[in-house]
């Protein structure tokens, strides 16, 4: 078959409730476990997760065919073979998509976030995803797993929007409120979970471009500029972090010390780190719309040109060709290192936010309103103290001036 045939009928089609429900009924048919409450979209290079599900159940994409022959079936990502696995792990019934689809593949935004649909009616409550990203911010390096806290959409056509089109209420309403989007508790149990496991967890947000080419430095300054906030004292912080941060993979996973703690205080003024890729935010749009919990951790395969791993300093004169080979090769095998260290962390974080989903049934909604308006409204938070101190003294200033108006007017009468 042509791959531009596969990708003609998936383009033009647009998919209704009924679609979804004829999907969900096939995949039950397919499945003697019982109905999950959660489900995990593993990214590229996390198919090593699939080794600790228990009892797999693995249903193809091209299988679904036979019911619905518009269902999207390239995966084309590294480590993807494209599958709804159903099982358990550590006791706890979930539901596994091992493979994505992506705009740059061909396929329209609805039909890349059409899987939440299917997982909705499944009965599913609780969605989490996986991805790979490209770190933007110099605190970012390889190997680490960033929390997103929230996203910037650089797609938001009507075209190419996930909620365009006829809206179906029995999904969600007409016009869906994104100030919340990733839910509070699930980032709160991912703390938790990694300050336990000693992982350090990155926090910050998503930029999701359709790709398929990388950003020019040009556009990877203008991302970082438009999604970061570094003014005073927190610019001061970013770099003093970056100047910090240690080069050995071992050493900076070990949480406590002064690189964590800055990042901690960098979290809590809203000057978050910032991660680029291809996917991830059509699906958490249609997830939200559909009510169901939406958590989402990266994993940094890539970073910018500026922020490559240098492992020494080669004056120009002993730079010959040798010597430029043999330091590329190191820089590699370096990078392909902390790579590797990605699907062990988040292994590690999946199956501890499954046995906490777990032993907790119904998870109590107790939002911190600081923590959202943190994210929400970040310059209400990065004020500075003098201005702060200012700006009370203006309000007790008004206030007094207002009294006394009062007490003239009184006087006269």
């Amino acid at each position: 078959m042509d791959v531009q045939d596969n990708f003609r009928p998936v383009r033009e089609k647009i998919y209704r409730l009924e679609d979804a429900r004829k999907v969900a009924d096939f995949l039950r048919s397919r499945s003697s476990h019982p109905a999950p409450e959660i489900a995990i979209v593993l990214g590229s290079r996390l198919h090593a997760f699939e080794q600790v599900i228990e009892a797999p159940e693995k249903i193809y994409y091209h299988d679904i065919q036979a019911v619905l022959p518009s269902f999207p079936t390239c995966s084309t990502a590294i480590g993807k073979e494209g599958a709804f696995i159903f099982g358990s792990v550590d006791g706890i019934s979930v539901l596994v998509m091992q493979g994505r689809f992506h705009m740059y593949e061909g396929h329209s935004s609805q039909a890349t976030a059409f899987p939440v649909r299917v997982i909705k009616e499944l009965g599913v409550q609780t969605l989490i995803l996986t991805n790979a990203a490209r770190g933007l911010s110099p605190t970012l390096e390889i190997g680490d797993v960033m929390l997103v806290v929230d996203h910037y959409n650089t797609e938001r056509g009507s075209e190419t929007h996930p909620l365009a089109g006829i809206n179906v209420e029995h999904w969600g309403p007409r016009f869906l409120r994104c100030d919340n989007l990733y839910d509070y508790n699930l980032r709160r149990m991912t703390r938790q979970i990694a300050k336990e496991k000693r992982i350090t967890l990155k926090q910050g947000g998503y930029i999701f471009v359709s790709g398929p080419s990388y950003e020019t430095p040009m556009e990877e300054d203008g991302l970082r500029n438009l999604c970061e906030k570094r003014r005073g004292w927190g610019r001061l912080l970013m770099h003093v972090r970056h100047w910090l941060s240690p080069r050995d993979s071992a050493a900076r996973d070990h949480p406590g010390g002064l690189v964590d703690r800055l990042d901690r205080i960098l979290n809590h003024f809203g000057m978050h780190d910032t991660a680029v890729g291809m996917s991830t935010v059509p699906e958490v749009l249609v997830a939200e719309h559909c009510g169901l919990k939406v958590l989402v951790l990266s994993g940094i395969y890539h970073v910018t040109q500026e922020n490559t791993v240098k492992l020494t300093a080669i004056p120009h004169y002993e730079y010959k060709t040798h010597k430029r080979v043999a330091f590329e090769m190191t820089r590699r095998r370096e990078e392909e290192y902390r790579q590797s260290q990605v699907a062990p962390k988040m292994t590690a974080l999946l199956r501890g936010l499954l046995r906490a989903l777990g032993d907790t049934s119904d998870i109590a909604m107790d939002y911190d309103v600081a923590e959202i308006a943190r994210w929400r409204f970040p310059t209400t938070l990065c004020v500075s103290w003098h201005r702060l101190i200012l700006g009370s003294t203006s309000v007790a200033l008004a206030l007094g001036l207002l009294v006394t108006a009062l007490e003239e007017q009184r006087r006269r009468r």
